[in-house]
């Protein structure tokens, strides 16, 4: 990503990474000590051949560390100017609480953002998280909104997974396969009538729903081709009808999970390079991610910026706009490409 940045004016983009999951093999390599904070922005900033991170979000709570020291370390990059704002990811509401309460106690920056898994079939972070992110002021970057595709409609209840599909990659199927029971793929079919009303693929529906909750500030949506891109962005700036929010409540019903302990970081660091992520997954080796954005539009209420997410396992592209759309560059056809959409207008 740095070498594709290379020339592009800095202030025009937005990069964002994470630390705590391990760059080596070594006990210091992991979780969310000073000395791995410090050693990994400094890796992240020479890999990625800039002078400072917009966002550096700790990827999961490290019950291994004083939070006291993990705090003090992000604070001390944004003094260096190295970090200009901090976030979180997986995080649970207790924990959020206790670093804003720190936070204000010795005068560090505090959280602006936290990045959990959010969707229709997922929604553990609506009883505490939200609720006081809401409060506090800190906005959730969503991931897995079309809960790794079974939200699209593709997967049948007791039928043969569709060839090149997630849940038939061996890289992939250990994401997807908490959600492809018979129970949760019935009711999913059960959402097409209300899809087909709202104007929408079942898809674009799975996206608008999670962007229509005023704390969702983003959600990152995963996609294949360049094609799903460009269906996926005009889930952007849609509203749906409060009638039409309750009977998806409705036809999911018990399948959608609420339970916040279900939130759980690991409760000692890592020990192999491995990605353990919440909720109906396996593990999955995972590296830095960043982000970058371009401005998009003179109406920041009504148009997201383009966004395009990398990382070092795996580059993706992200397009805030059906008008972007049709600038996904052609060499990224045949990579994983990933789309990120803002939340919806407020109602004037």
């Amino acid at each position: 990503l740095g070498r594709a940045l290379r020339g592009v004016r800095r202030e025009s983009v937005e990069i964002f990474t994470k630390v705590f999951w391990p760059t080596g093999t070594g006990p210091n390599d992991r979780g969310l000590s000073r000395k791995h904070i410090m050693e990994s922005v400094h890796g992240s900033l020479h890999r990625l051949q800039t002078d400072y991170l917009d966002l550096y979000q700790a990827h999961r709570y490290d019950h291994e560390t004083p939070l006291e020291e993990t705090l003090r370390a992000f604070d001390d990059l944004i003094r260096q100017g190295k970090v200009l704002y901090i976030g979180v990811s997986e995080w649970r509401a207790e924990e959020i609480s206790a670093a804003l309460d720190i936070a204000d106690r010795m005068g560090f920056d505090r959280i602006v953002s936290n990045q959990p898994q959010y969707n229709m079939l997922w929604r553990v972070i609506e009883p505490e998280v939200i609720p006081l992110c809401a409060k506090e002021g800190i906005g959730q970057i969503v991931w897995s909104p079309i809960a790794q595709g079974a939200l699209t409609g593709k997967y049948l209840p007791g039928g043969t997974h569709p060839a090149g599909s997630r849940a038939t990659d061996p890289g992939g199927s250990s994401f997807i396969g908490g959600y492809l029971t018979d129970g949760i793929l019935g009711r999913v079919q059960h959402l097409r009538p209300v899809a087909d009303e709202a104007g929408l693929s079942l898809a674009q529906l799975a996206i608008t729903w999670v962007l229509q909750n005023p704390n969702v500030s983003a959600a990152i949506v995963g996609a294949t081709r360049p094609e799903q891109v460009r269906e996926n962005v005009h889930a952007s700036g849609v509203r749906l009808d409060p009638a039409l929010m309750r009977r998806v409540d409705e036809i999911l019903g018990p399948e959608s999970g609420r339970d916040p302990a279900r939130t759980a970081s690991p409760a000692r660091r890592p020990e192999s390079s491995g990605c353990r992520l919440i909720g109906p997954y396996s593990t999955r080796f995972s590296s830095t991610r960043v982000t970058w954005s371009t401005p998009a539009s003179s109406n920041p209420r009504q148009l997201s910026p383009s966004q395009v997410s990398a990382s070092l396992w795996l580059p993706k592209v992200s397009l805030g706009t059906s008008r972007d759309a049709a600038g996904v560059p052609s060499a990224l056809s045949n990579r994983q490409l990933q789309a990120m959409c803002s939340r919806p207008p407020p109602v004037l």
